[in-house]
């Protein structure tokens, strides 16, 4: 039989990851955009699953490999990219994070 507490505790140490990240960017970076720029590693204007996860890694949150594979997963479409709107909707800084990043 399944077992829904080890899918749940995935589920909350994946959002766990993503406020991680989304702090760890906003700390780093100006926006999104900054941070997307630093991502897009061969400067094409595509983020591929390749640079999410180099650019997850080289953040050094202490995240697991199978965590970045994760949310990669859950950012990247079935071509292989991550869109700016994905990336915003996984890891930005939207208005209503930035009030709990900074408080």
């Amino acid at each position: 039989p399944p077992q829904p507490s080890a899918s749940l505790s995935d589920d909350k140490e994946l959002l766990e990851a993503q406020k991680r990240i989304r702090s760890a960017l906003f700390e780093r970076y100006d926006s999104v955009q900054a941070a997307l720029a630093k991502l897009d590693m061969n400067s094409d204007g595509l983020l591929s699953r390749e640079e999410l996860t180099k650019g997850l890694s080289d953040l050094r949150l202490g995240l697991t490999a199978a965590h970045i594979r994760n949310l990669v997963s859950k950012a990247a479409g079935s071509d292989g990219y991550v869109l700016y709107q994905d990336f915003i909707d996984q890891f930005g800084t939207q208005a209503s994070d930035l009030s709990k990043i900074r408080s």
